[in-house]
Order: C-alpha cells, then structure tokens, then sequence
C-alpha cells in the first residue's frame, strides 16, 4: 500500500518542462513505482519565500536548485537523502549533472558538422562553477576541432521583461553580435536564452542561420513554437530519474555525471528546412530503432535514401557517422536495461538485436572492458 512506501519528494520548478518530463521518467521505473510514492512540492527557483519542507514526511527530495544562489539550508536540515540536478556542489547533497566534455562533444559537434566556424557559451551570471568548468571544456573541444570559442555571462530574461530592455542591460552581447565576422553557433545554455536570443538577432537584423546559429538544451516547447523553430540538446530524461532514485537509495552524498542527449536540429542552426527535417527525422529514427540493433543500411531503407546519401547528410548536421549514433543509442539502452530491470543477459541481448549472446559480450566488454553481468553487479555495489 502507498502509506507503507518511503516518500519522494520533487522540489522543481514548474515554469520549466524539465519538471513534467523528469516526473513523467520517475514514474515509467517500474522499480520507483513498486517501492515509492512520488510527492511533488511546488516551487520555483527566484521565489521570496521556500515551501517550509519541515512540514513533509518525506525520505528524499530531488530537486534543481543553483547551490552557488539559492539558500541551501533547508535542503541540508531535513536529514533525509537530497540529489540536486546541477552541477553547483552543497555539502551533504548529491549532485548529478552532465558530464561536461560530453555536452562540450555534443555542442561542438554539430557546430563543425552545421560549417561555422566559431563557438560561443552564454552561461548565467552567477553560476560559477558552471561556466568555469563547462566554459573550459567547450573551448578544449572547440580548439580541438580548430574552432574560434568566446563566451559571455548573462542575465536571465525574466517573464514579461521585453527584448529591448534586455538588451539595454547586454550591451556586450550586442556589441558582439553587430560585429561577428565568423559564423558562430552560439550554445545558449538552456531553451528559454535560446528563444531571448533569437529575439535579439531579429532586432539587429542578424540573420540566422547563415551568420549566428542558436542552441539551446532541454528540447523543450519553447524550441517548437517560434521562427525559426531553435535546435536543442535533449535530455535523457529516464536515465537522470534512473541516477537520481539510485543516489536517493544509496543515500550517501555524491558527485554523479551523466552523457548528455544529442542535438535535435532545427532551422536555428541547420541551414535549410529540407536538411533540417531530414537530419530531425533522422535523428528520431536512430532513437526509436537504434535499441533494436537497426544496421545503416536498413535505416537508409527506411529513410528512403542511399546509405551514401544518408551518411553524407547526417556527418553535416552531426559532425559524426549514423553507425557511431546508433552504437551509442544502443549501449545506453543496454545500460538502462541493466540497471533498472532483472531480465537476463541474454534476454536483454535478444532485445537489443544481437543473434547470440557472444557477439553481444564482445560488444560490451569492449565498451565498458568488464563482462554485461560484472559491469550490473558494479552498478548495484556503487
């Protein structure tokens, strides 16, 4: 019965869609939904005053909170396991973010992949350990791939706060922006800066994308709603519920960084519709059959195309090879079949589309260099 089940409780913001599509990953765990119940407590980063979280009977709180601004406190007083998703670290508090070079990869990427020829990162004034970690790592990778970097901190947009006004305040950016003389992809750190920076670019005139692509994170409704419609990273949301109720279970604070998802394109970065809407519908379909051990060959099947064909649009919009995407697709589904199900190895090898279970080892042992059973008792030992 629910009462006998410990409590979970949410503490996210709902002026953000990661809030519905996290508790909507908490509640497809088969495993969460047999041994918690889940609570939700309404708030919102910026509000005067914090939910008085004494007054919930809770045994862990999961919320998304920016350590380096918000009051901490009353998190670290319930005495009860608290997994925070930010990268900004609190004593006592797990945390668990994206792994900074793999978003730095994902970004830089498809900005070599969509041909410009600069990078730039728009972090929040104020988040610290944010900008100078990812900033670091994104000019790394830029650099690697022999790509011009900048970046520039920024305020955000609050609801109702005009465009014009906000520029007043981001002389800088402006500045910049009139005076680009590369193309520049600029990664704008989460979906609502994205739709703010479009908004600045039609005021100057800044055409996109052939001078300034935009990127934003989350592949929220804000990206799909507007001209031109804004790419975006997506967010494995399973995988962050599957992390989050592990650390709530272990209970000791940690440090947890994930693989970020890939890059959803849209118009703001791709340079017409048609190659937009191939490389999106692409993209879908390596995540839909990419579980399934689909080859290049029978996706170019499905896309309609040649394999060739099919290769050469995908490496301009990725910056990476479909086989490399589908591997990758495929092995995180392996991993979330290990760690949130029971099924046996060679059950899960069957799913996956491997024909025997050897070819499937091999496969793992060389990704992950211990054994599918070995790499499932590390998991539940961490």
């Amino acid at each position: 019965m629910t009462q006998n089940k410990p409590t979970v409780a949410t503490l996210l913001s709902p002026r953000y869609e990661l809030s519905y599509r996290f508790h909507d990953a908490l509640l497809e765990l088969p495993w969460v939904a047999q041994r918690y119940a889940i609570q939700i407590i309404p708030y919102s980063p910026g509000d005067e005053l914090m939910p008085d979280l004494s007054a919930y009977r809770i045994d862990g709180l999961i919320t998304s909170l920016d350590a380096d601004i918000e009051n901490m406190a009353p998190l670290q007083a319930l005495g009860v396991p608290v997994v925070n998703l930010a990268a900004s670290r609190c004593e006592g508090i797990s945390s668990l973010h994206f792994c900074p070079e793999s978003l730095a990869q994902v970004v830089v990427r498809h900005a070599a992949g969509a041909g410009f020829e600069q990078v730039a990162f728009l972090p929040t004034v104020g988040m610290q350990s944010q900008e100078v970690e990812q900033g670091k790592v994104i000019q790394a990778c830029a650099s690697e791939a022999g790509l011009g970097y900048w970046q520039l901190s920024v305020e955000e947009r609050p609801l109702g706060v005009s465009v014009g006004h906000w520029m007043e305040t981001h002389s800088a950016l402006v500045e910049r922006l009139k005076m680009l003389d590369e193309r520049t992809m600029i990664y704008a750190f989460h979906d609502w800066r994205a739709v703010t920076l479009v908004e600045v670019c039609k005021e100057l005139g800044v055409s996109i994308p052939e001078s300034v692509g935009i990127l934003g994170r989350a592949n929220s409704l804000d990206t799909k709603v507007g001209v031109p419609n804004i790419s975006s990273i997506n967010h494995p949301y399973l995988h962050m519920a599957q992390s989050a109720m592990e650390l709530i279970q272990n209970g000791s604070p940690n440090d947890v960084r994930i693989a970020c998802g890939e890059v959803v394109p849209r118009a703001s970065t791709v340079s017409t519709p048609e190659q937009g809407n191939f490389a999106l519908r692409l993209s879908e379909m390596i995540r839909s059959y990419g579980i399934e051990g689909i080859s290049v060959d029978e996706l170019a099947k499905l896309a309609g195309v040649s394999r060739s064909t099919l290769e050469r649009h995908y490496r301009e919009i990725h910056g990476e090879a479909p086989s490399v995407a589908l591997k990758r697709v495929r092995m995180q589904h392996v991993e979330r079949l290990l760690k949130s199900t029971d099924l046996t190895v060679h059950a899960i090898a069957e799913m996956v589309g491997f024909s025997s279970t050897r070819s499937f080892f091999t496969m793992f042992e060389k990704a992950h260099g211990v054994t599918p059973g070995r790499w499932r008792q590390m998991q539940t030992e961490q």
